[in-house]
Formats: structure tokens, sequence, C-alpha cells
């Protein structure tokens, strides 16, 4: 191969390669305001599950209804919500 052929190879890859981090969406999960509950849901079963992230155990496994996708903890209170 061509030096200018790998040249050209080389800049099409920075060029069109562009980076993707995990987590980049917090919708699946949320974290309380005071740091201290951590929200999911879970997909596939219907449910959110709330784990007390001092001692790391499940509080709750919540039945919320089909395919939930996102949750957020409101303001900086202890109620959820889950759509």
């Amino acid at each position: 191969m061509k030096s200018s052929h790998i040249l050209l190879f080389v800049g099409i890859l920075i060029f069109s390669w562009s980076p993707t981090f995990a987590g980049i969406s917090n919708s699946l999960m949320d974290i309380s305001a005071d740091g201290s509950l951590l929200i999911c849901s879970n997909r596939d079963s219907g449910t959110a599950t709330v784990v007390d992230l001092k001692t790391n155990d499940v509080l709750h496994e919540i039945p919320v209804g089909k395919h939930p996708e996102g949750v957020s903890f409101v303001g900086s209170s202890k109620l959820a919500a889950v759509a």
C-alpha cells in the first residue's frame, strides 16, 4: 500500500470515529438527592428496584407496569416517577 493510501485511510478513521460513553443516559436509574437511595427500572420484569446505597440492600421491588423505561426522583424528596 502506498503511504498516501495509508494516510488517507487513517484520516478517514480519525474523522469518522466518534467516542461512545457508557452511561450517557441516566434514564434507567437515578440516585436520590441525599445520595442514600438508588432506583432503577427493570424493563423485562416491569418493576422498579429501590436500593439502599449505604448497605447495598434491596429495599423494594415495585411492580410498575409493562416495560418501564425511565425513573427519576422528584426534586429532593424520596418520591420517584416511573415512565
